[in-house]
């Protein structure tokens, strides 16, 4: 399940086949329907040290003498500055981490606590205490816009 705002296809806008993010996503996501269409369209390229295909913003598995071999990490074809994968949420945790109220889960910018007793009915997922101010990218935001 997709965990940003996604709009729904709308005519005059890409073409009215496809979802494409809300106006508030974060900048530079697109998990709908006109990010996928974009892989599609991206170069295929063989991820380094493995023979698995890739293309534009996804993540390559985790292989001996690549990221220390423990992390998935960008394909070669993913834009300038993309990292979605193991490799950036590495990155993610060695700034300002913190740990989620009610849980002893770390946690650091624009991620979801997982679903903890006591905090949002514990039915829901929920923003990072270091996420942006107004970021809800999480279950409790999803629950929001329905």
């Amino acid at each position: 399940m997709c965990w940003q705002p996604v709009l729904p296809r709308t005519p005059g806008q890409h073409g009215g086949d496809k979802t494409f993010p809300c106006p508030s996503a974060d900048a530079g996501w697109d998990g709908c329907e006109t990010g996928v269409a974009a892989l599609v369209q991206a170069d295929t390229v063989t991820c380094p040290g493995s023979n698995t295909s890739c293309a534009g913003n996804q993540c390559c598995p985790r292989t001996a003498g690549q990221h220390g071999g423990d992390k998935t990490f960008p394909c070669p074809s993913a834009d300038d500055g993309w990292d979605g994968c193991e490799t950036g949420l590495a990155a993610l945790v060695q700034a300002d981490t913190v740990t989620c109220p009610g849980s002893n889960t770390s946690c650091a910018g624009n991620q979801c606590c997982p679903r903890t007793p006591g905090q949002h009915g514990g039915d829901k997922t929920f923003p990072r205490p270091s996420a942006d101010d107004g970021w809800d990218g999480c279950e409790t935001g999803v629950a929001a816009l329905m």
